[in-house]
C-alpha cells in the first residue's frame, strides 16, 4: 500500500509541477504599470461593491431604531414600569414582584459607574439585558411568561465587588405591592 501512495504522490506532484511550470512559460510578460494599474481598478470597484453593500446594510438597520419602539410592538401593551438604579454593588428596584404574563419596563441607570443588568431564569439562560450608565436611562421592556424566581447580575465588570453583584425579583400574580414605591419589596402573593 505504502509504495503505491508514494507513486501517486510523485505522479500528483509531477502534474502540479508540470501545470506551474506551463503556467510560468505560457505568462505574458506586462510591464508592472499595467499590471498595477489593472489591480488598482479592481480593488476599486470591489470597494466600491463593498461601499455600497455596507451603506444598504446599514440603512436597512437603521429602520430598527430606536429599538425600546421595535420591541414595543414586538412586546405589546401597558408595561408596568419598574424603575432600577445600578450602583456598586447593588441593584435597588422600586418593585421586586413582577407581574407574569404582561409587559414591564425596567428603567435602567447607575448612580456611580457603567454597570451590566442582566436578567436570568432558574435556568441560568440570560433573558434580557441592557447597560446601567450614569446620567442615562435604558429602558428593557420584557413580559415574563412564566412565574418563578428569577436572578439579576451584573456582567459588566464595575469593580472589586462585581462578581457579588446581584439581586432576584419574584415574577408571579403581584398584588397591591407591585409598583408600589420605591424599596418595596412585598410581593403580595408571588
Amino acid at each position: 500500500m505504502q509504495p503505491a501512495m508514494g507513486v501517486a504522490f510523485f505522479v500528483m506532484a509531477g502534474a502540479l509541477a508540470a501545470v506551474f511550470l506551463m503556467v510560468g512559460l505560457d505568462a505574458r510578460t506586462e510591464a508592472w504599470d499595467t499590471i498595477y494599474s489593472r489591480a488598482g481598478q479592481i480593488r476599486r470597484w470591489w470597494f466600491r461593491g463593498l461601499l455600497v453593500f455596507a451603506v444598504v446594510v446599514f440603512a436597512i438597520s437603521m429602520t430598527w431604531l430606536p429599538y425600546q419602539a421595535v420591541r414595543a410592538q414586538t412586546v405589546p401593551g401597558d408595561a408596568t414600569p419598574v424603575a432600577v438604579t445600578a450602583r456598586q454593588f447593588q441593584f435597588d428596584l422600586a418593585s421586586t414582584c413582577i407581574p407574569a404574563g404582561q409587559p414591564v419596563e425596567f428603567q435602567v441607570t447607575s448612580a456611580d459607574v457603567n454597570h451590566g443588568f442582566a436578567i436570568y431564569d432558574d435556568s441560568g439562560r440570560i433573558v434580557g439585558q441592557t447597560q446601567a450608565m450614569p446620567g442615562y436611562t435604558n429602558v428593557l421592556r420584557l413580559r415574563f411568561d412564566s412565574p418563578g424566581t428569577y436572578t439579576l447580575h451584573c456582567d459588566e465588570l464595575c469593580g472589586p465587588g462585581h462578581p457579588f453583584m446581584s439581586g432576584k425579583i419574584e415574577v408571579g400574580s403581584c398584588g397591591s405591592a407591585a409598583g408600589s414605591g420605591a424599596g418595596s419589596t412585598a410581593c403580595g402573593g408571588c
